[in-house]
């Protein structure tokens, strides 16, 4: 296993087909009905909870996508098919900046 130390290099592994383990922390925002139905994830606002942290698996990436600022990092999360877009979600690229805690891969 291979630590991963920024987006840039997480993508790079994407692309390469290995998934990548990541360690994200939770804001209440995470846990809206909002996110429930759609799996687009949100910035947490200023002063947000944070409610703890989650592992979750990155297996793609999208470029310029149009819901967050330049582009998300798509990722499948264990609380079933029936939560987000059929068990994933899309984290923007700016959440790595601050509320990714750890990224690992097998590559």
């Amino acid at each position: 296993y291979h630590r991963v130390s920024n987006l840039t290099s997480l993508k790079s592994a994407l692309a390469e087909g290995y998934p990548v383990v990541i360690g994200i922390d939770v804001y209440a925002s995470f846990e809206s009905t909002q996110v429930a139905q759609t799996g687009l994830v949100p910035l947490p606002n200023s002063g947000e909870q944070l409610l703890g942290g989650h592992a979750v698996l990155a297996v793609g990436y999208k470029d310029d996508a149009e819901s967050n600022d330049q582009g998300e990092v798509i990722c499948r999360n264990s609380w079933s098919e029936s939560w987000g877009d059929k068990g994933y979600f899309y984290l923007p690229y700016s959440y790595f900046t601050s509320y990714v805690t750890d990224m690992w891969t097998g590559k």
